[in-house]
């Protein structure tokens, strides 16, 4: 009988982990077992720009997973099958802003000139500008999920509570995101609330982020406008006083906005973890049997960006399983 493997949580991490273990280990059944499909994760409501946001750990770490994910997500948009991805000039603005880690990963990525930040109207700050790539949940999510039923997968829906409900299967995936923290106990995992608004602007064509908080970033359809980032905030619903003041900053920076016809308005929670991304395989008793575990959660605002990188890893970790290749290394 071939080995079976439950990966629990179907946002852009489950979705992105169960196909690459498809494409890793062709040989086992894999199952998504999860209580919200998309437009439900909390991943739809984001502009699933490529740039890591609201995410720890080793920065060594995040760009190789950031990069690998750059190129998969290029490649869907130089193969032009998946909707919703595209790519996208933007600029970064602060008071101080020093060149992150990862950039070497965008293209084009340069400093921009005291003439440049004055033309954008940003004169007397710091900036950067390059050219990166989205992918919008809402639309990527629905593409992936047709490949991995293609190649045989299956959906389960059910919100998986105790990981005794998963007694049978050889090896658990865990994408639970936000979720990990009462799944597993780790209390490491936390929410970092977000809220944006969903506008048309058809005429904005570059994303900008003006830090700490405001953003705005095209997609196909819609313009988002952004944001917050209230670490230990677990309200998921909309708060008009954010509202306001993201409209307000956004217009002050892109005057324009003003006319803009409010789409939508939404609030979620990024699932942040202190110390960054968990993914490491543990044993832990499943309905009185040790079952490999592969965790693959804690991805912050950085989902969209780091998901197939880590996606890769998580396949390894379960080629080696089946394989009879592994050692338990939890470090939780």
């Amino acid at each position: 009988m071939a080995p079976s493997v439950a990966v629990i949580g179907a946002g852009v991490n489950g979705v992105g982990a169960a196909l690459a273990v498809q494409e890793a280990v062709p040989e086992v059944k894999v199952t998504i077992v999860t209580a919200e499909l998309t437009p439900d994760t909390t991943g739809d409501g984001s502009a699933g720009f490529w740039g890591p946001r609201s995410i720890d750990g080793d920065p060594v770490q995040i760009t190789s997973w950031g990069q690998r994910t750059h190129d998969f997500l290029h490649q869907l948009w130089l193969d032009g099958q998946c909707p919703g991805v595209g790519v996208l000039p933007a600029y970064d603005v602060a008071d101080q802003l020093e060149v992150p880690y990862y950039s070497a990963v965008p293209f084009a990525y340069e400093v921009m000139s005291e003439r440049a930040l004055r033309e954008a109207g940003h004169a007397g700050k710091q900036g950067h500008q390059y050219v990166t790539l989205y992918a919008e949940p809402t639309k990527m999510l629905p593409f992936l999920m047709e490949r991995f039923l293609a190649r045989g997968g299956r959906v389960l829906r059910a919100k998986v509570e105790r990981l005794d409900q998963l007694a049978g299967y050889d090896v658990i995936v865990n994408c639970s995101g936000l979720g990990a923290r009462d799944l597993v106990g780790d209390d490491k995992v936390m929410p970092v609330r977000g809220q944006v608004v969903k506008a048309a602007a058809p005429a904005i064509k570059a994303a900008k982020f003006d830090f700490p908080a405001t953003y705005v970033i095209p997609n196909d359809d819609v313009v988002v406008l952004g944001g917050t980032a209230q670490r230990g905030d677990w309200r998921r619903q909309v708060d008009p006083a954010d509202t306001e003041r993201i409209l307000a900053g956004c217009r002050r920076w892109i005057p324009s906005l003003g006319a803009a016809l409010t789409q939508r308005v939404w609030a979620g929670l990024r699932p942040y973890r202190r110390g960054g991304v968990r993914l490491e395989t543990e044993r832990r008793a499943v309905a009185g049997r040790l079952v490999p575990v592969v965790h693959n959660y804690g991805h912050g605002g950085s989902g969209v960006t780091l998901f197939w990188g880590c996606a890769l890893d998580v396949a390894e970790l379960v080629r080696r399983e089946v394989a009879g290749e592994a050692r338990a290394s939890s470090k939780l």
